[in-house]
């Protein structure tokens, strides 16, 4: 395994420089069990997909023993462009200034919490979640499209009601610690990805997510 790692390594320095080269990319990380022949059990370590552009279709995996911001951070050292992920704590540091990133929200996590808590506040999550539904829509129509003209294929904000998302704060957290209120927190990142910035994942998406 460490000779063809070794032998593959040049393939992935060129894979991972055609992704650093993306307007765009979209991250998640995974937990992936580990045989460690120093424990008596398997432990826990993750792997970071990181997903490229339309433009540079490239998908590149990282391998870290734990979850901490040292992994990502390696990786995309350098990399100034937008970043599409969840609102893992550990990307706030990459979206300060000085570091040259923007944020870029993931809807699909976003709206699992406003699913979630549906049950308990049909009245406001279920017209949220009808506007989800629209920019999936949108974002269906644009697959394969090619803007002319510098023009960008999105909605604006204001055009999905983004009023709804000026309502109280609810109370729906869950047990990984998310909730729907920490989804309209972020609402200034996922309106980056409304407003046209994040084509990275756009062709990868999982229907009805």
């Amino acid at each position: 395994m460490a000779q063809c790692a070794e032998l593959l390594d040049p393939l992935y320095q060129l894979m991972k420089k055609e992704l650093l080269s993306s307007k765009v990319i979209g991250t998640d990380d995974t937990s992936v069990k580990v045989l460690d022949r120093t424990l008596p059990f398997a432990r826990i370590g993750r792997i970071w997909p990181y997903v490229g552009d339309v433009h540079h279709p490239v998908i590149v995996y990282d391998y870290t023993p734990t979850r901490s911001r040292a992994g990502p951070a390696k990786f995309l050292d350098g990399y100034k462009g937008y970043l599409r992920a969840d609102a893992y704590s550990v990307y706030d540091a990459f979206f300060k200034p000085q570091r040259g990133m923007t944020e870029v929200g993931c809807w699909i996590h976003a709206r699992r919490y406003l699913f979630k808590a549906l049950e308990s506040d049909e009245s406001r999550m279920a017209p949220a979640l009808h506007l989800i539904a629209r920019l999936y829509a949108v974002e269906k129509r644009a697959q394969g499209a090619v803007p002319t003209g510098g023009a960008t294929v999105g909605i604006a904000p204001a055009d999905i009601g983004a009023a709804a998302w000026q309502a109280p704060p609810v109370s729906a957290g869950t047990a990984d610690g998310g909730s729907a209120e920490e989804s309209i927190r972020r609402c200034g990142a996922l309106c980056a990805e409304s407003v046209g910035g994040a084509d990275a994942l756009s062709r990868r998406r999982r229907a009805g997510n």
